[in-house]
């Protein structure tokens, strides 16, 4: 008897667990339903342009820039067009691949 007690206060908080954010989602202003996550930009333009379209869009999205790659300047004024993305910062280690050596050289 012990057991299916214990059993029913878990399955009541986690139904009141699941329920809360939903309650709270309606009376506050509306979050996204989908977040895309976009890592790497500035690796190259093709990456920089992609990034831009779906800023153009409206699409939410958060962003990673990578500050040793060669196009991070034309991503960074890509971004301050658009402010309401969220962005972070990549720390790559040296010799990655984006500095004196390649990384085919570092996986031999």
């Amino acid at each position: 008897m012990k057991k299916l007690y214990y059993l029913f206060i878990v399955c009541l908080l986690a139904y009141i667990s699941m329920s809360m954010p939903a309650q709270a989602q309606k009376t506050t202003k509306q979050l996204p339903e989908l977040l895309l996550r976009m890592d790497d930009i500035g690796m190259n333009h093709a990456v920089n342009m992609a990034m831009q379209q779906i800023a153009e869009a409206g699409i939410p999205f958060s962003t990673s820039v990578m500050f040793a790659c060669p196009w991070y300047q034309e991503a960074v004024a890509i971004l301050k067009k658009y402010p309401a993305v969220s962005v972070g910062v990549q720390i790559l280690p040296l010799g990655t691949g984006f500095g004196s050596a390649s990384r085919t050289e570092f996986s031999r």
